[in-house]
């Protein structure tokens, strides 16, 4: 059984980080690098629920698995994955979302101050999206190296 949650954690932490980077570092920018900025948007718009959903699964079975895994609790990890979780989940279900709903909104107005302003307010809700995952792109490193330093405490 140990060696099964050990596999789901080091599975989860590997997925979690790789989709990451994936997004980040090659997805992105390759979708902005080919196609204009809104079909871009548009086609990153419909990736985001599947790479939210595969970040928050990857999340909590990493917390699930770290804590029936240990007997001795390693905090500083467990608060690790669950502010990495809390940002994903606030990346994808609040941020993200909005963002969303308002790249819909303004491809439909055509009022020019009402547009304004959900560009506006567009552009926070992506940076606080932007943030929350910079936040597990900045963290999850961290876990990984933790992970990798104490296998045999799991």
């Amino acid at each position: 059984m140990k060696l099964i949650l050990r596999f789901v954690h080091l599975s989860s932490l590997t997925v979690w980080f790789g989709g990451v980077l994936f997004l980040s570092f090659f997805i992105a920018p390759v979708m902005f690098k080919t196609f204009p900025v809104d079909r871009a948007g548009e086609i990153m718009n419909a990736i985001f629920p599947l790479y939210y959903l595969m970040g928050i699964s990857a999340g909590f079975l990493a917390l699930i698995s770290l804590l029936l895994l240990s007997k001795k609790k390693p905090w500083v990890r467990l608060l690790l994955i669950a502010v990495m979780l809390v940002a994903t989940l606030y990346g994808g279900l609040v941020a993200g979302k909005k963002a969303g709903l308002l790249r819909l909104e303004m491809k439909e107005t055509k009022d020019q101050l009402r547009l304004t302003l959900l560009k506006n307010d567009f552009h926070s809700q992506h940076r606080l999206s932007m943030i929350s995952n910079g936040v597990v792109l900045v963290l999850i490193p961290v876990v990984v190296l933790l992970t990798a330093r104490n296998l045999n405490d799991a």
